[in-house]
């Protein structure tokens, strides 16, 4: 029921990564976006997992795995939420 997109963050922290990634997700969350078949409004949600070169891993393949996988955590504790893949290899939530 979504699409899936990839964005590459170059010379950042994982902190400015994070929160680019929350101001992004938030302003999408905030904004209704005008219905294309039906008079009205739609509203969006993003559910975010974000993955860092080369501290999760410095392989291509791995990486975009390890993003998938923080996203579908972040889908499962509630949608709507930024999720890191350090955070699932540990076991402990760090989301927004």
């Amino acid at each position: 029921g979504g699409e899936e997109f990839a964005m590459i963050l170059k010379n950042t922290d994982d902190q400015r990564s994070f929160e680019i990634v929350e101001r992004l997700r938030k302003k999408i969350a905030e904004h209704n976006f005008p219905s294309p078949s039906e008079v009205g409004y739609m509203h969006f949600t993003v559910s975010i997992g974000l993955a860092s070169y080369p501290k999760d891993s410095s392989l291509k393949d791995n990486l975009i795995h390890l993003a998938d996988q923080a996203m579908y955590a972040a889908k499962s504790s509630g949608k709507n939420k930024t999720c890191t893949a350090s955070s699932i290899d540990r076991q402990e939530p760090f989301h927004s």
